[in-house]
């Protein structure tokens, strides 16, 4: 990928708020901006912001509607699809994990 300083600059300043504000995972960055997800993994390590995606799935609000959902009796399948996770294994891993 190569752009200038100035779109570089831009593309790494877009980056680190979605990964920081809004709390998207690498992937999701860069389906949403079209940036290859390569320099996407790259830049969030230089920032040492590349914890695993599912520390983003774990986050406490998704694992607090987890919960209420599995109470209410959802397969993790059916969880994951309700809060937009892509893979249902990574969002019963992150709830095992934090119950620990």
């Amino acid at each position: 990928m190569k752009y200038g300083p100035i779109t570089h600059r831009r593309n790494v300043d877009l980056v680190l708020a979605l990964r920081t504000e809004k709390k998207l995972s690498g992937p999701q960055i860069a389906n949403q901006t079209g940036i290859p997800l390569t320099w996407v993994t790259y830049q969030l390590k230089k920032f040492d912001l590349h914890t695993r995606q599912w520390a983003v799935i774990g986050s406490e609000e998704n694992l607090k509607a987890a919960r209420e959902l599995r109470a209410q009796g959802l397969p993790w399948k059916t969880v994951a699809k309700r809060l937009g996770v892509e893979k249902w294994q990574s969002l019963a891993r992150a709830h095992y994990v934090s119950n620990r």
